[in-house]
Order: C-alpha cells, then structure tokens, then sequence
C-alpha cells in the first residue's frame, strides 16, 4: 500500500511540475500568448519556419511536446530533487513576478540546476520559436 501511495504521488508531482512549467513560462505580464506560427521546412534551411515540437504553434504544445520528448529526461531529473519540485512550485505561486522568482531561486538553491537545464531545454532550446519572450530565455 504504502508503494502506491509514493507511486501516486510521484505521479501527481510530475503531472502538476510540467503544467506549472507550461503555464508559468511561456505567457510573460503584459502578453496574451507565446509567438506562434507553424511552418515547414528541414531543420537545416534558413529561416524557413520552425521544426520538431516547435512546429506544434503554441507555447504550451511545443512544452507538452519538449517534455515528452528531447527534454524528458532533464525534466526527470529535476522531478527526482525534491528542492528542484519545491523551487518549480514556488516560480509557479510567483506568476512572473522576478522579485518572488529570486526569492524562490535563494530558498531553493539546490534546485536550481536541475530546474535551469530543464527550463532552459523546453522554452530556450526546442520551443525557441513558440516560446520567444520567454522569462527563461536570457
């Protein structure tokens, strides 16, 4: 029973981590979405459009995609460091607000490196183009 129980709960933090992701990254104050745009092309032409998970048009479908994709495992990893869940759920609470996000990043610090490299693969590096503008993205 109690295996269940930790299995469930693994379960529900994976679930609410990567919507807490989707939704806190890919809409920043002001916007009323993330670029969009689906397009064809090869991921060696220039400039013909996004590929891949990119492709998908939305923030949240390219994230969806990314962190059933490239970026699972990244996403793992920060979901096995307890403090990586606990910095997440703290940037959600913080809605772009970068004072509280500095504040989440100091009292998670153990966190961070996990949450940046899984952060940085979904909104920086496979949905470059659905999430620009992203508040992850430097």
């Amino acid at each position: 029973m109690h295996a269940r129980h930790a299995s469930s709960s693994a379960s529900i933090a994976a679930l609410a981590l990567s919507v807490a992701w989707l939704l806190s990254g890919c809409v920043m104050p002001g916007q009323q979405g993330g670029a969009g745009g689906a397009g064809g092309g090869s991921q060696s032409g220039g400039g013909e459009g996004p590929t891949g998970c990119d492709a998908r048009g939305t923030c949240q479908d390219c994230g969806v995609c990314a962190s059933e994709g490239d970026c699972a495992p990244l996403l793992a990893a920060c979901q096995d460091n307890p403090v990586c869940v606990g910095l997440d759920e703290c940037m959600l609470y913080c809605q772009g607000d970068t004072d509280c996000d500095e504040m989440c990043r100091m009292q998670n610090a153990a966190g961070i490196e996990d949450w940046d490299r899984a952060a940085s693969c979904i909104y920086c590096d496979v949905c470059e183009t659905s999430c620009a503008g992203s508040r992850f993205c430097g």
